[in-house]
């Protein structure tokens, strides 16, 4: 679920509304359809082959021992995870992980983060993020500390 969030850049709602319809995956593409975002909006966002592989052996372990036609695509012990269990399971594994403040928007911020430090235009990012414009897109990309001080070093005298 994580991988999930951080590979394809989903924000909490969208994870607890998944079904196992909505990730198509196959050995070599996959995709999470995304049928209703923020506002209402439907999106797809292609994945990569981690995160093909770990859904792929999580749909594995989860099996379909479930009687619902829509099938949820996370299932706690109760049923379909929904948004405040999310969270409270990203920020669990973040402190184990030795990641103190982990959040699902913090990951949603590394997804989009990690595309324009990779060079991506920023019309690509808005689309694979579901945003409206390019200016929510925009406050994902301030760099942090790390990019500022990568930046500095290149122009460094010898």
């Amino acid at each position: 679920m994580i991988l999930l969030m951080l590979g394809a850049g989903l924000r909490v709602e969208e994870v607890a509304d998944l079904t196992v319809a909505d990730v198509q995956i196959t050995e070599r593409r996959g995709k999470v359809i995304v049928r209703e975002g923020k506002r209402g909006k439907y999106r797809e966002v292609p994945l990569n082959s981690e995160v093909r592989k770990a859904i792929a052996y999580h749909l594995t372990v989860r099996g379909s021992n479930t009687h619902s036609a829509n099938k949820a695509l996370f299932l706690g012990q109760r049923g379909p995870l929904v948004t405040m269990l999310i969270q409270y399971v990203v920020e669990k594994y973040g402190r184990q992980a030795g990641i103190e403040g982990l959040t699902a928007h913090r990951l949603r911020h590394t997804f989009c983060h990690d595309l324009v430090a990779a060079g991506e235009r920023l019309d690509v990012v808005v689309r694979l993020a579901g945003h409206k414009s390019i200016n929510p897109t925009a406050l994902y990309t301030t760099p942090g500390e790390k990019d500022l001080a990568i930046a500095a070093e290149k122009i460094g005298w010898e």
